[in-house]
């Protein structure tokens, strides 16, 4: 997962999930492992989604807006939640 611009992440920042990742998708999870790095996660639920959704550059409002079409939640939580996870990754870089 990777930031364009390296700076702190906002809601304004584009992100993709980057080329060094196997991915597989299992019963509605994905398994991700950093080929770099040997490190593997797994997502569910929005994870998956948003995992999905980085497939190419997006700009995270917008990935806030399709996630808030989808599942119930409110705009600012949403928002706090992708950018929790998606910090959560740049971090394991």
């Amino acid at each position: 997962m990777k930031s364009r611009s390296g700076l702190a992440m906002s809601s304004t920042v584009m992100c993709n999930h980057g080329g060094d990742y196997i991915t597989a998708s299992i019963d509605g999870e994905y398994v991700i492992m950093s080929v770099s790095r040997g490190n593997y996660y797994a997502f569910g639920g929005a994870g998956s989604r948003i995992w999905e959704m980085l497939r190419e550059p997006r700009r995270i409002n917008s990935l806030c807006i399709e996630l808030r079409s989808e599942f119930d939640v409110d705009p600012a939580r949403c928002e706090q939640s992708v950018l929790r996870f998606l910090t959560e990754l740049q971090q394991e870089k």
